[in-house]
Parts: structure tokens; sequence; C-alpha cells
């Protein structure tokens, strides 16, 4: 799994802010989901050539000026070291 912080000046909601990142990643929006592991119970879920993408609001002290988490995962067996992702 990989992960990416994401500052954004422009304030925009989860919903708008994955409209957003998804269109100029060519991510295809999956669903929206619930689960009290993120920041306000939701996440967004995309995905694009195989990889799952999901996009949450992050409360990270450390990333304290990044507003967005966005995470990286690819199916088991699909990055290995003789075949990078």
């Amino acid at each position: 799994m990989s992960e990416v912080f994401i500052r954004d000046d422009e304030s925009l909601n989860l919903a708008e802010f994955a409209l957003s990142i998804f269109s100029r990643l060519n991510v295809r929006f999956v669903e929206i989901r619930e689960s009290s592991f993120y920041v306000e119970n939701t996440y967004i879920v995309g995905e694009a050539l195989g990889i799952t993408v999901k996009l949450a609001l992050t409360d990270y002290a450390e990333f304290s000026d990044y507003r967005y988490w966005l995470t990286l995962s690819a199916p088991h067996g699909l990055c290995e070291p003789r075949r990078p992702c």
C-alpha cells in the first residue's frame, strides 16, 4: 500500500474533492463507504488499472497542513520484486 497526503486550498468537501482528483488521475468512482476508522466515518473508493484507490479526510497530527489521505492498494501478487508496479 502507498499513501499520499494532499493539500487543498479550496476546502472542498470529500465528495467534491474525490470528483476532482479522480477525474485528473483517470480513476473510476466505485462507491462511498462508511467506517469508524476514517474521519467523519466516510471514505471514497475508486479503481484504476486493477489498483484500489481510497480517499478520505485526514487528521494526522504530523500532517496537519494536509486535508486528504489517498491510498493505493494493488491486489496480492501484482507487485513483486521482478515485476514492479
